[in-house]
């Protein structure tokens, strides 16, 4: 558990939470179901516990669908017409800074609920998330950091970029393997600073759970946590996780202008198709 997503970039956005299918307009009524399940995995709640946190997760889809969701279909209609000509690295790292923001804002809103239902956790509770967590990151050095780690890496990359373009041409996927050579991508950084994070969480929990913290403190040690997540207090990290996004922005802009006017058209299709769904499940929401 972290807090972490241009075209490649841009799909952040949607990767995000916001779209996970192309029937978005389906999907959106389960998001409160499915995100109480992923938390219920971590830390095992009590039956109090689950119909407080299923209660919170709806109003907070709630609150997206009036407040927030209009304003991503803004920003994709945005992207959808600058993705019809070249895009420069520059335009998508701004791109994803501006998903995070919009992560941030979401998230955010979840911190008063999310403090009030930490506050309630067991100490058994703590010990079962502890023990998820490292069967996570066990997980992660199966898939991430084994022999064929480069090579899985480069296919996911290729999947994710011809889930927007469509098939690849020969020399596209030449570009992109020959760009993931030179990646500075680090697995085993990244696993340590998730471990890093996750010690943090579990740490802050432990000691605002024996200092019978008030609500107040409770939600300022859970933000603090959070603006960690999205921008490191490692300064070897934050400079890896620079120059990382600066690579992929400059790789997602070659891959963009030298897409074909098909791969445009599908591309476009698609944030369309998104941009449609948001507008219809803004439209449909009730006053907040």
């Amino acid at each position: 558990m972290n807090a972490r997503l241009g075209i490649w970039i841009i799909a952040g956005l949607l990767a995000a939470g916001l779209a996970g299918c192309s029937m978005l307009r389906l999907a959106w009524p389960q998001l409160p179901l499915l995100a109480h399940t992923w938390l219920d995995r971590h830390v095992d709640f009590s039956t109090e516990q689950s119909e407080r946190v299923r209660e919170l997760l709806g109003g907070w889809a709630a609150w997206q669908r009036s407040q927030q969701l209009a304003g991503h279909a803004e920003l994709l209609a945005q992207w959808r017409v600058q993705a019809q000509g070249p895009l420069t690295p520059e335009q998508l790292c701004e791109a994803s800074a501006t998903v995070m923001k919009r992560a941030e804002a979401t998230l955010a809103q979840l911190l008063p609920g999310a403090a009030e239902v930490a506050a309630t956790l067991q100490p058994a509770q703590l010990r079962h998330l502890e023990r998820h967590l490292a069967r996570g990151n066990d997980e992660f050095r199966r898939e991430r950091l084994g022999a064929d780690a480069a090579q899985a890496a480069r296919q996911r990359l290729l999947e994710r970029l011809e889930s927007f373009y469509g098939e690849l041409s020969d020399s596209q996927r030449a570009l992109v393997v020959a760009a993931a050579a030179q990646s500075p991508y680090d697995p085993a950084a990244w696993l340590g600073e998730r471990q890093a994070q996750q010690r943090d969480l579990l740490a802050r929990l432990r000691q605002l759970q024996a200092d019978a913290a008030p609500a107040a403190r409770w939600q300022a040690g859970l933000r603090e946590w959070l603006q960690h997540g999205l921008a490191s207090p490692r300064p070897a990290y934050l400079s890896y996780q620079k120059r990382l996004y600066q690579h992929q922005c400059a790789l997602v802009a070659q891959v963009h202008n030298s897409a074909s006017a098909a791969q445009r058209r599908r591309l476009a299709d698609k944030l369309k198709g998104w941009e449609d769904d948001l507008r219809a499940l803004a439209g449909a929401a009730s006053p907040a």
